[in-house]
């Protein structure tokens, strides 16, 4: 029995320092590989962030751009009314607001939902000044006095449409991307 013993405790000598090894080993490299994902994960999201950011800079560029050419005022700068009766203008500018948001839809990706909601409004406050612009007139009529009507609608309001807001909120949003 004696002997028995001697043998066991000779076992217990040697699995209870052995277990203690294997548990330390397992624990420290339990966290090295734990250690080790972290960083392949925070490398990915570095990389991927590096991707990214330059077409999130591009659509908030192209936004900005979109802002501009749907400006009441711009459009009126860059369409000629010579010849043209309001209705015609009128639907002119209608379908170049329109074409210029088709053209930048795809931006909404890039960019956060509340900012793509303002730019929304502000596309629908361009086609409400332009159609609050013809409403009095005679379809057949003069497009300048559309285009007095609009300049006149701007001047009442001191020239700041919802474009102005998009505007400040693309500067604030991109400002905030960098930031990050």
């Amino acid at each position: 029995m004696l002997n028995l013993f001697e043998v066991l405790l000779d076992i217990i000598k040697v699995t209870v320092p052995a277990l203690i090894v294997y548990f330390t080993v397992k624990t420290l490299f339990g966290q090295f590989l734990q250690q080790q994902l972290q960083k392949q994960q925070s490398t990915q999201k570095l990389k991927q962030q590096e991707m990214v950011l330059p077409l999130r800079l591009q659509a908030y560029e192209r936004l900005s751009l979109f802002c501009e050419r749907i400006s009441p005022a711009i459009m009126l700068l860059r369409f000629r009314p010579d010849g043209l009766s309001v209705a015609e203008l009128q639907v002119a500018l209608l379908l170049n607001i329109q074409q210029e948001y088709e053209h930048n839809v795809t931006q909404q990706v890039y960019v956060s939902e509340q900012l793509w909601q303002i730019l929304k409004i502000a596309r629908d406050d361009s086609v409400s000044m332009i159609a609050m612009g013809a409403e009095n007139l005679d379809p057949k009529a003069d497009a300048r006095l559309l285009v007095d009507n609009i300049f006149a609608l701007l001047d009442h309001r001191g020239g700041a449409t919802g474009l102005d807001t998009a505007l400040q909120a693309i500067k604030t949003e991109a400002a905030g991307m960098m930031n990050n």
